[in-house]
């Protein structure tokens, strides 16, 4: 008796792990390391380490010919990264590539900052000059053409005839900092967390080659 529930047994307990083996090759060009159903052709869970990488222009480093075929030679191709594409992942972990990366930080488009209080910037109640200088900045890289807008009479931008549209960051990814303001001409100059710019002009003063301000946006 104890035999033949022993060979039951051993039927038994392979057929259950069977679905589970048989899921895991639903793919049968994926390869899963730590991962019973991988979902990309190499699905790894943890940490991944490359023991050697080959230099941009090192000879007889790779087998890999231009055409992605192999060499029948051995390694005998040059590795050339010319292309200069970068390695991205999303927030599942799937790696992509892009020709380049984003910087950390880049400076504010420019725009004219008003100095008198018939602006529409100027805020009677404060005495202070407040703009969105996060607004202004998607206002010009998603109508890169200066296509006419309100308060402006003309189109003042051009772009190439095969550009495309330019990436747009949300403010929320932001981090805004002033790095350099003429101090004969503003003061109280502040910017808060959604870029927005506020500042007061110097009763009496003259605006120089030095009256601008330098922005920065920086990536979080």
């Amino acid at each position: 008796m104890n035999n033949r529930i022993s060979k039951l047994l051993a039927l038994a307990i392979p057929a259950l792990f069977l679905p589970i083996a048989m899921n895991a090759q639903s793919r049968q060009d994926a390869v899963g390391v730590g991962v019973r159903v991988p979902t990309e052709d190499l699905h790894v869970k943890g940490r991944v380490r490359v023991g050697t990488l080959p230099k941009t222009g090192t000879a007889t480093s790779v087998y890999t010919k231009t055409d992605g075929t192999l060499s029948a030679g051995g390694r005998d191709q040059t590795f050339d990264a010319d292309a200069h594409r970068v390695l991205f992942s999303n927030d599942q972990g799937v790696v992509g590539h892009a020709m380049a990366a984003k910087p950390l930080f880049f400076h504010m488009p420019c725009v004219v900052l008003p100095l008198e209080n018939t602006s529409e910037y100027y805020k009677a109640a404060t005495g202070s000059f407040e703009m969105n200088l996060y607004q202004r900045y998607v206002e010009q890289f998603t109508n890169p053409t200066g296509t006419p807008v309100a308060g402006s009479p003309a189109a003042t931008r051009a772009v190439s005839p095969l550009a495309g549209a330019l990436p747009v960051e949300q403010a929320v990814d932001l981090e805004f900092y002033i790095t350099y303001y003429d101090s004969k001409v503003f003061k109280d100059v502040s910017i808060d967390n959604n870029g927005v710019l506020r500042y007061k002009v110097i009763a009496g003063s003259e605006a120089t080659e030095y009256t601008f301000m330098d922005v920065i946006f920086k990536l979080k």
